[in-house]
């Protein structure tokens, strides 16, 4: 007998592979050697709210996991993900550069960056559940 319901292992698993993105995002971007962007450096227009940034990034995971899948069915990863990147900076009218640039700022605090983090699981889980509850009512 499981002493852990299934919907508990599934969201647990979730916020594992998540933190695990994370983590990969991060220490990709330790790797190059640009400077670090600080909101005084951005033009006001140019910086991406705090709250538009947590659901766009909660979008960044969902897009990574479907472009994973789509790698297990054989297709063209690299063709999928420009198409998903692309479709998203024109949902939330930014482009590439701007993501990027607002993405170096915030990870320049990491404490800050943690906490933001803790925003986009929590965007997750809110996602997951009206999913969810949407299903149910398909029943």
């Amino acid at each position: 007998m499981h002493l852990i319901g299934p919907t508990r292992k599934r969201k647990n698993s979730l916020k594992r592979y998540f933190f695990l993105l994370f983590f990969l995002l991060l220490f990709s971007s330790c790797g190059k050697n640009e400077p670090v962007v600080l909101h005084d450096d951005l033009p006001a227009d140019s910086i991406i709210p705090r709250s538009q940034m947590v659901k766009i990034l909660a979008d960044v995971h969902v897009l990574e996991a479907a472009s994973q899948a789509v790698k297990k069915k054989g297709a063209n990863e690299q063709q999928m993900a420009v198409y998903y990147y692309n479709r998203l900076f024109s949902k939330y009218h930014i482009s590439e550069r701007r993501f990027r640039a607002n993405l170096d700022n915030y990870q320049a605090e990491t404490s800050k960056f943690y906490e933001l983090y803790e925003d986009v699981i929590k965007e997750l889980d809110k996602q997951i559940s009206l999913r969810k509850m949407g299903n149910s009512k398909l029943k």
